[in-house]
């Protein structure tokens, strides 16, 4: 995770991909991180259901 923020330093946000478990979303908020997405969140979605999601 080094590398990362490393890289945030240089581009000013951190975006975490792949978060699947409550651990791993916990390290990262300690970790200061900006924006996370993955199953934690969301099983991948198709256009209509992400819109239902949008407007629910």
């Amino acid at each position: 995770m080094s590398k990362v923020y490393t890289v945030d330093e240089v581009l000013g946000q951190v975006i975490a991909e792949g978060v699947e478990r409550e651990a791993e979303r916990n390290l990262l908020c300690q970790q200061h991180c900006d924006e996370m997405q993955g199953y934690l969140f969301s099983r991948p979605l198709t256009a209509k259901g992400f819109q239902q999601l949008l407007f629910s």
